[in-house]
């Protein structure tokens, strides 16, 4: 019986997906069965056009560059534009002259692609009979255009897209598993069922999956990672520790040598000077002042395994896997020790959200170098807090190898991002109270003396390493060489300005986002500021906070003291979202407004928000309110990851709109099925 209920239920998803492809999805093609084709106009081209052949033109002046159709006078619906040039992407204007309009009426650009068929239609709604059609084309200067058809009121074909499909058959699956009726909200993650493996897994595979599509279809990247001197900055160092060095071996030219402040980059342009970008000069050499830990654990074992240098997505790939098995191990880990009352559907929605709302989506999507010491030092901070609270055996027991593995793990996040190693602090309010009861019962100094060493020796043997490191590089033991950076800016000046801290509060974590209605539907947060100072800002959407509004959650801690307290949590949110606040104004005074710095600080709010909705969603369990809670986590959550979505297709550097405008145009055709 149970097996038949399952088979009904695969065929309703089956069903009502292959209904919304055809009667929604394709509701434009239905429509144009009703339109009447009109065949009788004129065809007239622009000053701007040469006519080559009947069909094929090149345009040699953009500002008159258009094919004009003309004595329609007839209602037209749509117009089929099938064109075919040297570029992949058309960006094309209609012109129209109807009942209510005397003259021309632009309309909205639009981008034509020979390969995306659903880019050719084009629904028109002009007031009355249109009289005539101009059709401009934009940027298109010095061009040779195919023009294989042009036709009014053409009738659309059915198509069933399967990609999309099978998106609609995922979601509605995973919403069907995961409905307020289903028994796995009842299920709690302290039980031991075979079910939730399983669920677990299928989630694993699912989002590793979604990293990896992101990050092999950026083909500019994977193509130049070799070729940009600033991409193998790991492979440079990897090759000079081989030859017991530790600059890397970079020719510095003479005029570099000879100036005053090489760390000038207006002058550095300006008397052309070479200079290889985001390396570190010091004292007449070149130096990798990135992390040194992913080289040791990585591009040296990989080297003397392999003897290649491994490719940047690679490495990012790998950390992805071990970031999102480590943020579903210490969330489990929470659930365990602090709260228990954890269903499994709640569980695997705040992985989600943590997983694809800290900024590591965008990581994947632009999986460049500059990510890979950020992502493990993320990675490290997960395992570190992880292998902590997993050391408390109870209220007054603490397991030596647990301690040592967490300190080992956060002692590491100096030597890849050392904004991160803040989160070491947070190892007070998890052992405070276990500290505190063994001290009420008596110390036994033996053991006593063995858990700190467990805690405190992988920082000292890592600071050792590091500071001897940043001696023989810079001359001093807390240098870590960032300020040397040959960069757009002289990073030795830069200095702290207080100044800047409002601007980087703001638009890291309280700018709203920019969205409008039109894919991607999120777009670059405008910067502009009053700040009369240099400091670096990049393209970003949206402040953390704003875009995230589950995270208000988060910033409820304060008014939830007493229930947090009961748990033993209140102090490790509070001091989560104080760290927080000061990575984002360090950031903001030694770099700047980037949007992989989000990568910084999201995981500090985001695990307080975690924590107060586990907690919330377990002191309510019993009472009415349960329903309407559940139902707010839910709403924002989902909120949370349409938000992070888009951030996948929002144009930015090197993005997919540029480097694979066809893979892009047909997710954008297909979502957008209403134009």
């Amino acid at each position: 019986m149970l097996m038949k209920k399952k088979i009904i239920v695969v065929f309703i998803i089956l069903f009502i997906a292959l209904a919304l492809e055809i009667l929604l999805f394709n509701y434009r093609a239905i429509e144009s069965r009703f339109f009447y084709n009109i065949k009788e106009y004129n065809i007239n081209y622009g000053k701007g056009i040469d006519r080559i052949r009947s069909n094929y033109i090149q345009i040699n002046d953009s500002e008159d560059s258009y094919i004009e159709l003309s004595q329609i006078n007839r209602k037209v619906k749509n117009i089929f534009l099938n064109i075919e040039g040297e570029q992949d992407v058309y960006d094309i204007q209609i012109s129209f002259i109807d009942d209510a309009n005397e003259f021309y009426f632009n309309m909205p650009s639009q981008k034509i692609l020979y390969e995306v068929e659903d880019s050719k239609y084009i629904r028109l709604y002009p007031s009355g009979n249109a009289e005539k059609i101009k059709i401009n084309f934009l940027n298109c200067e010095n061009e040779k255009i195919i023009i294989h058809n042009i036709e009014l009121n053409k009738e659309i074909p059915i198509k069933l897209c399967w990609e999309r499909m099978a998106v609609i058959i995922l979601i509605l699956g995973i919403v069907y598993i995961f409905r307020y009726s289903s028994f796995l909200w009842k299920i709690r993650i302290s039980d031991k069922l075979g079910i939730c493996k399983v669920i677990i897994c299928a989630y694993i595979i699912l989002q590793i999956t979604l990293f990896w599509s992101m990050s092999s279809i950026n083909p500019w990247l994977i193509a130049n990672e070799k070729a940009l001197i600033n991409q193998i900055q790991y492979w440079k160092l990897t090759e000079a520790i081989f030859d017991k060095k530790v600059n890397v071996d970079i020719e510095v030219t003479e005029e570099l040598k000879q100036m005053e402040n090489p760390y000038d980059y207006n002058a550095r342009t300006k008397k052309g000077i070479e200079a290889p970008w985001d390396y570190a000069y010091y004292d007449g050499k070149f130096y990798v002042y990135f992390g040194v830990v992913p080289v040791l654990l990585i591009y040296i074992p990989w080297y003397l395994i392999t003897g290649t240098m491994p490719l940047n997505h690679y490495v990012i790939m790998f950390l992805m896997l071990f970031f999102v098995i480590g943020v579903l191990l210490l969330l489990k880990e929470i659930a365990l020790k602090y709260v228990r009352n954890v269903s499994v559907v709640l569980y695997l929605i705040m992985s989600a959200v943590i997983i694809n709302g800290c900024g590591t989506l965008y990581i994947a999507k632009r999986p460049d170098f500059y990510s890979i010491p950020i992502l493990m030092g993320l990675t490290f901070t997960v395992y570190g807090l992880y292998f902590w609270i997993k050391a408390i055996k109870n209220e007054e027991q603490l397991q030596k190898i647990y301690i040592l593995l967490g300190s080992l793990c956060m002692a590491l996040v100096a030597g890849c991002r050392p904004q991160l190693l803040l989160g070491s602090f947070l190892i007070i309010p998890l052992l405070k109270d276990v500290i505190i009861k063994k001290y009420k019962r008596g110390i036994k100094l033996k053991n006593t003396i063995l858990e700190f060493l467990c805690l405190v020796l992988p920082y000292m043997l890592v600071a050792i390493g590091l500071m001897y490191y940043n001696y023989i590089r810079f001359d001093s033991v807390f240098d870590f060489g960032a300020n040397y950076n040959l960069t757009s800016n002289d990073m030795t000046k830069r200095g702290w300005v207080w100044a800047r801290t409002g601007l980087g509060l703001f638009v890291y974590l309280f700018q709203p986002p920019t969205l409008l209605a039109k894919f991607p539907f999120l777009y670059a947060s405008n910067l502009a500021n009053d700040y009369q100072g240099n400091t670096i800002m990049e393209i970003l959407f949206g402040g953390m906070i704003t875009s995230n509004l589950i995270l208000l959650f988060g910033c409820g801690s304060f008014k939830l003291k007493n229930i947090l307290m009961k748990k033993r949590l209140y102090l490790f949110n509070v001091l989560s979202i104080v760290f927080a606040m000061i990575i984002v104004i360090v950031d903001t005074q030694m770099a700047g407004l980037l949007i992989r710095y989000t990568n910084d600080f999201g995981l500090f709010l985001f695990l307080p928000t975690v924590i107060t909705i586990f907690v919330l969603m377990d002191t309510y369990n019993k009472l009415e309110i349960y329903g309407y809670l559940r139902s707010i986590v839910v709403f924002l959550s989902i909120l949370s990851l349409i938000y992070n979505s888009m951030v996948i297709f929002a144009s930015d550097m090197q993005s997919y709109q540029e480097m694979c405008p066809v893979l892009y145009y047909k997710i954008a055709y297909g979502i957008q099925f209403w134009l």
